[in-house]
Parts: C-alpha cells; sequence; structure tokens
C-alpha cells in the first residue's frame, strides 16, 4: 500500500481521492484473498449484488485498473461498467433562500450564503477568495486552486 501511496501523490491525486483509491484497492485485494488481476470483473459484479451505486463501482475500477497498470505494471482486463447516472440537482425557490439568508443573524454568513448560492462556488473555493480576488466593477471572483487545483 506504500508503493501505491507514494505513487498517487507523485501524480497530484488529492487526499479525497488517495483514501478513497486506497479503501477500494484494499477490498479489492481483501475479496481476492490475493492479487489476482483476473478477478477485477467478478469483484465489480459483486459490488453491483451489493447494491452498490453505478459511480461507486466506475470508482472502483478507476482505482484498481491505477493498480494494476502503475503498481503491478500490467495491463487491466477491459471489462464494460454501468453507465454514469445524471442527476438533477434540487433547486431551492427564491423565497426558500430569502427565508435561510433572513434567518441568519450573523451578516458574515448571511454574505456566505449568497456568494456560495449567487456564484455556485464550491465551500472550500470560498473559503479560500482574498479581497484582491474580487472585481467589484465587473462582478468577477478570481477562484484560486478550485477542484483539481485549478485557478479560473
Amino acid at each position: 500500500m506504500e508503493e501505491l501511496i507514494a505513487e498517487m501523490m507523485l501524480r497530484g491525486f488529492s487526499p479525497r481521492t488517495i483514501k478513497s483509491y486506497t479503501y477500494h484497492i484494499h477490498d479489492f485485494l481483501e475479496y481476492c484473498d490475493q492479487y489476482d488481476k483476473t478477478r477485477k470483473r467478478e469483484y465489480l459484479l459483486y459490488l453491483i449484488s451489493q447494491g452498490k451505486d453505478s459511480n461507486t463501482v466506475r470508482l472502483a475500477a478507476a482505482a484498481i485498473d491505477f493498480y494494476i497498470k502503475k503498481v503491478k505494471k500490467e495491463q487491466p482486463e477491459i471489462v464494460e461498467l454501468p453507465k454514469r447516472k445524471k442527476r438533477l440537482p434540487d433547486v431551492l425557490a427564491k423565497e426558500q433562500i430569502k427565508a435561510m439568508i433572513n434567518a441568519l443573524i450573523n451578516i458574515k454568513h448571511q454574505l456566505i450564503i449568497e456568494v456560495l448560492y449567487s456564484s455556485g462556488l464550491r465551500l472550500s473555493e470560498l473559503i479560500n477568495i482574498r479581497v484582491e480576488d474580487i472585481d467589484f466593477e465587473n462582478s468577477i471572483i478570481r477562484v484560486r486552486q478550485g477542484k483539481g487545483s485549478k485557478d479560473s
């Protein structure tokens, strides 16, 4: 596992991705009892039979493929994966948003909710905003190191 984690760190994987991949690879190896790349398909079918979400199965497959390619230096078998689920986000009515903002006593909390809702920023992106990142004249916010460590 140390070699796996080192390989992911070298590639700049986020701590959350490292945690997810490590979990799925450990679970796969435990399922196989000992490493056997030919059991990937069987393991993914096992996850599906356990009622795991299709996105979880896809993540497990990506983790196993990474392990087989980068750590074991072998070619993984190609397995058809379940389609990604596409869900529409839950949207609150304007009145609900206004009520939520007005229910807050702290003006800083009100501002946080207003900026998050109106901009579509992630909380982690909002936390990293500095005054110089805000262009009030053009209504633009510069996002530093957003998802995937990208600036925008």
